[in-house]
């Protein structure tokens, strides 16, 4: 009897060894990125990960794509039209949405832009349905349909909110 207590006494304490052996340490890295590192300004507005990994970082000046190792920094250019086009983008937090297809959508005062990751360029769309294009508005939040139709609901300052089927 006394050897079943001793060795249960013992499987217990060697139980209670191997689980904080095994614990891990929940510790978090905090590093601080900024211009020093590649941020065209320190201010950051708004801040996306997409399903690859990739955060986006929309600034007062550009928008920014890091890979957890570098930025890299898309600007408008005027003479190249998948370019991006403004300077200033995302002033809230809706001006990055990622949509059930992994399709990205960004949005500023350029406009309402898709990302073409195959081709690292970007695809500007019109309002749905109008003369004027969402390229001279300043598109504040995106959102996705909840019923999953595809369609996105675009915020616009100073001229509402517009339903937008990409296709």
């Amino acid at each position: 009897m006394k050897i079943q207590h001793f060795l249960i006494r013992v499987v217990c304490l060697l139980l209670v060894l191997a689980s904080t052996l095994h614990a891990q340490r929940n510790e978090m890295a905090i590093q601080r990125l900024n211009a020093s590192d590649g941020l065209a300004e320190n201010s950051v507005h708004c801040m996306l990960q997409d399903h690859l990994g990739f955060l986006w970082l929309g600034t007062q000046y550009g928008l920014h794509k890091y890979d957890g190792y570098a930025f890299k920094v898309y600007l408008p250019n005027p003479d190249d039209p998948g370019s991006i086009r403004s300077r200033t983008f995302i002033e809230s937090q809706g001006g990055l949405y990622e949509d059930a297809d992994r399709n990205l959508w960004i949005g500023g005062d350029g406009g309402l832009h898709r990302y073409l990751r195959d081709s690292d360029r970007f695809q500007h769309y019109p309002l749905p349905a109008g003369a004027e294009t969402l390229e001279h508005y300043n598109v504040r939040t995106i959102a996705g349909d909840i019923a999953q139709r595809g369609r996105l609901w675009v915020s616009v300052v100073e001229h509402g909110l517009y339903q937008f089927d990409p296709t």
